[in-house]
């Protein structure tokens, strides 16, 4: 584990286009959003959403290609900008 992303055992290198990011639960957390760059692009950010997310066939990653995932996570206090709560950078093989 890193941050309080769940890291792939192997060295962040995945084989599935379509995976299913879990994380640990930030504390007091009514929500959380993953936001996935490319290059420095973000390339997919989805609305708020519950404890775990698996990306679908719309917005699959792409073999060859490396990408930074960044959680943030919305409590009471922080419900229009969220908290940055772990980052992690995957290769999809």
């Amino acid at each position: 584990r890193t941050q309080r992303f769940c890291k792939p055992y192997n060295h962040a290198i995945i084989t599935s286009t379509t995976p299913t990011v879990q994380w640990v639960p930030y504390p007091h957390a009514l929500g959380y959003a993953l936001q996935i760059y490319h290059n420095g692009v973000k390339v997919y950010s989805p609305e708020v959403i519950p404890a775990h997310l698996s990306i679908g066939s719309k917005h699959a990653l792409k073999h060859g290609d490396t990408y930074v995932l960044k959680l943030l996570a919305y409590t009471a206090g922080h419900t229009t900008n969220g908290i940055p709560a772990g980052s992690e950078t995957i290769t999809v093989k």
